[in-house]
């Protein structure tokens, strides 16, 4: 008896380390579990890995409120793009004013729904990105919700949830208890959509601590007096919440003006805050004037249903490919933690990077790789990130980082309004007009936006093409010619 006591509590420990088992949503009777608990270790890991292996059976499956889109050849062109971030993020900026930082993590983010586990030894750690949107009102962050619910193609969106609505509910039918699915068990390798998240965390304790558990991977377990609920809840979760006052003001630092937990704001990936500014709204009217009771688009024209369409064909082409994780050289991980210690400062005794930016910046790297899966090399079930994946990772950050340090200043707001792309931006006008005629050249910009703001080569050289693509800059005929204001 106590050699089964011991081995039921092995097994215990190794379902909370390995977050095992993935069970599928249904109700257990309590005889069951306690059966279960006196089993043998490597029955458990049998029955763990019959479970998983059906709950990824359809991994590649659409979810979500939108007809399941049709791939056609010009998608899986678009997958064997090189350029398929910046495609991706273009698209999405004819039409929202995002920030394009934000919509460079929103794409990973998608890509990595259904990312495997990050492997520390014998301890995972989550795949999925989580991110938040935190600004005033106006600033149109459930524009930028709807947006990313038509570009992905497996999504639930929590709307208003209660406890009930969002773990389930245990019914008697027939005299058979029945599980009824909850927003949880929909959103396992989901992207979740939760707008007003600032409300639904402050509705009660337990809705609190259940939307923790979905920002942290952890299996849900709940013992009723019907028996014993268990489900794998495993979604990327992209929220949007508004600070105290609906208004950021100043003087007052903006960690302390986010009506959200410090718990639950560690666990998201990236945060990005929205400031409404004159100018932008004017802009945003602008836009929304041109585009109002406009026709369909033309069809050389990409649209969200293609960016759906797009990562559906790269689900999959990855469960064809039977991707299992995704290796980072040694080389990289040096880097990362080279750009986390140079980054490291105190504000008011607070250090602003901690060891979770360590796994942020890993699964900006593993979701690049997956997104760029079709010019990356395989072996044997495991994607090789390259140096492109490592150049988006620091980007990506280094601008969380920086968003973090704004979070404990009593930054004004004019500050929090500028994005790292409106700062390079107006630093790259100033040094144009400071040359004159006839410009300077665009690899002298690139170095200097890599001096100045410290960027990666890829990311200042996106940016700089990125301006002459629309116009902002003129460039001669050259690959790397003389640039001028437009």
């Amino acid at each position: 008896a106590w050699a089964a006591a011991c081995r039921a509590n092995v097994n215990r420990m190794a379902e909370k380390i390995h977050e095992e088992p993935a069970l599928v949503s249904r109700v257990l009777t309590k005889a069951y579990v306690e059966a279960r608990d006196k089993a043998e270790a490597v029955g458990m890991a049998q029955m763990a890995a019959d479970m998983e292996a059906q709950q990824m059976a359809d991994t590649a499956a659409p979810i979500g409120t939108q007809a399941p889109p049709r791939i056609t050849g010009t998608h899986e062109e678009l997958l064997a793009s090189p350029d398929l971030l910046d495609i991706l993020v273009r698209v999405a900026g004819q039409y929202h004013m995002g920030n394009p930082q934000f919509l460079e993590a929103l794409m990973l983010q998608n890509a990595s729904v259904i990312a495997p586990p990050i492997p520390q030894r014998e301890i995972s750690h989550r795949g999925a990105i989580h991110l938040m949107l935190v600004g005033d009102h106006g600033t149109d962050k459930t524009g930028l919700l709807r947006m990313a619910e038509m570009m992905a193609p497996r999504v639930t969106v929590l709307d208003s949830v209660t406890f009930a609505g969002l773990v389930g509910t245990v019914e008697k039918v027939d005299g058979t208890y029945v599980m009824r699915e909850g927003a949880a068990q929909k959103s396992d390798r989901t992207l979740m959509i939760c707008d007003e998240f600032d409300k639904d965390m402050g509705r009660n304790r337990a809705l609190d601590g259940a939307l923790r558990k979905l920002l942290t991977h952890r299996p849900y377990a709940r013992t009723l007096a019907t028996g014993h609920v268990e489900f794998n809840a495993r979604p990327a979760v992209l929220a949007a919440a508004n600070p105290k006052g609906d208004l950021f003001n100043d003087g007052a630092t903006l960690a302390a003006q986010i009506n959200q937990p410090l718990g639950a704001l560690s666990r998201c990936d990236g945060i990005f805050p929205m400031v409404q500014t004159g100018q932008r709204a004017n802009a945003v009217m602008e836009r929304m004037a041109q585009e109002w009771f406009e026709p369909e688009p033309l069809e050389a024209t990409l649209t969200l249903a293609d960016v759906r369409a797009t990562f559906l064909a790269l689900y999959t082409w990855l469960k064809g490919a039977d991707v299992q994780r995704v290796a980072v050289p040694d080389g990289f991980k040096r880097a990362v933690l080279a750009r986390l210690v140079e980054a490291q400062r105190e504000i008011n005794g607070v250090p602003i990077v901690a060891p979770r930016d360590l796994e942020t910046a890993f699964r900006f790297i593993a979701s690049s790789a997956l997104l760029h899966a079709r010019q990356r090399e395989i072996r044997d079930g495991v994607l090789m990130a390259a140096e492109r994946d490592l150049d988006v990772a620091l980007g990506l950050l280094t601008h969380v980082i920086d968003v973090r340090g704004k979070m404990l200043e009593a930054a004004p707001r004019r500050v929090l309004a500028a994005s790292p792309v409106d700062r390079a931006w107006a630093w790259v006008k100033g040094e144009l007009d400071r040359a004159g005629e006839p410009g300077l050249d665009f690899q002298e910009i690139v170095q200097g936006l890599m001096r100045a703001h410290n960027l990666p080569q890829s990311t200042a050289y996106r940016w700089a093409a990125r301006w002459i693509d629309t116009g902002a800059l003129a460039r001669d005929g050259r690959m790397n010619g003389t640039v001028r204001l437009a």
